[in-house]
């Protein structure tokens, strides 16, 4: 029988089915849409925010010094503002940043916008470190593997119809593509969460229980006349705590599994809105709902608007939209 079984189960045959399943059609195009909402909302809650101080920030008066930016600006994928010397050339970088980012929110333009918006985000992130507040470690990543899915099949606007005449090939390579970038987003996710429980574990405020009190006690991280009524509660502060490792060690392995999914994300949703909320970390908060977002079950992210096709586009065929919306399934 063992015999019989390594007859059947070769190293030829399984790459031969990995291949296959990665192949044979795109994954998960309803949560990367909404991934690629998320990210747009979160680019805009920064610029937008900080719009009347985007001199002091990021401009030719910044605190942090051109020269050090430059300093740091050692990839591509950072260099948007390096033309930004001028009060006149950063103003035009800066609102390029903002229209992309509509666009990107509206899915107009598909994978080149994403492409664009990385190029400007990830810029204007280095622009001034000093601004940085967690969350734009894993954004700096998963946007790079944005730029390979098909992220603007749902929820977007487009003048290209979502399927089209692709040869066999052709189309076998670009699900592969987009499958393997998918992953490589999933695993960040898991990488974050479990890396995070195992430091915490490890830390003795977090093992007597009372990490939570210090951490709302920092004056940037407390929501004024509510963080009291967390950290004056010592049984409050307690089961809090001890609550965020456990979620986090519990995460990685229970949305892998379909029982769990639904309610681990929802109770992602809560965890990362009590952050947003007690410690004012909004964009952090916001970029990992969205990166969780490519695990959002099948059967919810079927409910999605598909892509809106504007006028110009061709009209699909009743067949060729059945089969389009078939492919939103989640990991």
């Amino acid at each position: 029988m063992d015999a019989r079984l390594r007859r059947l189960v070769t190293p030829r045959r399984a790459v031969a089915a990995l291949a296959e399943t990665l192949t044979r059609e795109k994954w998960a195009l309803g949560g990367l849409a909404l991934m690629r909402v998320m990210y747009a909302v979160a680019a805009l809650h920064l610029y937008l925010t900080n719009y009347t101080l985007r001199d002091e920030l990021w401009g030719p008066g910044s605190v942090y010094p051109h020269d050090s930016y430059r300093e740091i600006a050692v990839t591509p994928l950072t260099w948007a503002y390096t033309i930004a010397t001028s009060a006149a050339t950063f103003e035009l970088v800066f609102h390029i940043g903002i229209l992309v980012a509509v666009a990107m929110l509206l899915g107009i333009g598909g994978r080149p916008t994403v492409v664009a918006h990385a190029f400007l985000h990830i810029s204007l992130y280095l622009r001034n470190p000093l601004l940085m507040d967690g969350g734009d470690n894993i954004a700096h990543i998963a946007l790079v593997f944005l730029c390979f899915v098909d992220s603007s099949s749902f929820l977007s606007w487009s003048w290209r119809s979502p399927v089209g005449r692709q040869g066999r090939i052709r189309a076998e390579v670009s699900n592969a593509i987009h499958n393997v970038a998918l992953i490589a987003i999933a695993f960040q996710v898991l990488v974050v969460y479990w890396a995070s429980a195992m430091y915490k574990i490890q830390g003795r405020m977090w093992q007597d229980g009372v990490a939570l009190y210090y951490i709302l006690r920092v004056p940037e991280f407390t929501w004024p006349g509510v963080s009291e009524l967390v950290y004056e509660n010592r049984w409050l502060v307690f089961a809090l705590t001890w609550t965020t490792v456990w979620f986090q060690l519990a995460f990685p392995p229970l949305i892998l599994t379909q029982r769990f999914r639904v309610a681990i994300l929802g109770a992602a949703v809560v965890f990362h809105l009590g952050i947003a909320l007690l410690m004012n970390l909004w964009t952090f908060s916001i970029y990992m709902i969205g990166t969780e977002a490519v695990f959002l079950p099948s059967r919810l992210a079927a409910r999605l608007p598909a892509r809106r096709q504007i006028a110009r586009s061709r009209r699909l065929r009743p067949q060729e939209e059945v089969a389009h919306a078939a492919r939103v399934g989640g990991l």
